[in-house]
């Protein structure tokens, strides 16, 4: 019996580390410092190579410079490493994130492949990001001929508050009494 309570807490660390991955990747996507904040401990630090400091303090200057380079992004996790030693993990998330900017009157689709090395540590129960380095693994700008506008009644994605997924989620977050 001891051997399943041992293996279901394995399982459920596994999957508190995956849930906060995804929750980074949807604040940063929406455009909301509080809900990437929420993902690192006040104390963490953010290495993303331009930047090395505060992760809370790089959480509002990446969201700024989303907003100001680009129409919109969509982090994409693809493998998830991690080796979980009682309250600390060390995690291996592999990115792919897909951007449409528009520079000099032209409309680019840039693509960007990263991993996230994260030291993640579990303080009063819950699972953060300790530590944080970006490893850059390439990235291209493709140009983008010219578009047609998107249907009228295709929902379009955006940032926070006002994306339909945010709002989606955020309503059924108040319906479950679940924190975002």
């Amino acid at each position: 019996m001891e051997e399943y309570r041992e293996l279901l807490a394995d399982l459920k660390a596994r999957e508190d580390i995956r849930a906060l991955m995804a929750r980074y990747c949807h604040g940063i996507d929406r455009c909301d410092a509080e809900m990437v904040k929420s993902c690192f401990f006040e104390d963490a630090i953010d290495d993303h190579g331009f930047f090395v400091g505060s992760a809370h303090v790089f959480a509002d200057q990446a969201v700024q410079r989303l907003v100001d380079l680009y129409d919109n992004t969509c982090h994409h996790m693809t493998t998830h490493l991690a080796v979980i030693d009682g309250e600390v993990a060390h995690c291996e998330t592999y990115i792919l994130a897909l951007s449409r900017a528009e520079r000099d009157g032209r409309r680019f689709d840039v693509t960007f492949s990263a991993r996230y090395l994260d030291r993640v540590e579990r303080r009063d129960g819950a699972w953060r990001i300790a530590h944080r380095i970006l490893v850059d693994d390439g990235r291209r700008s493709d140009p983008l001929p010219e578009e047609t506008p998107p249907a009228a009644v295709v929902k379009r994605g955006g940032r926070a508050p006002d994306d339909p997924g945010h709002v989606f989620l955020q309503d059924a977050h108040r319906q479950t009494g679940e924190s975002t």
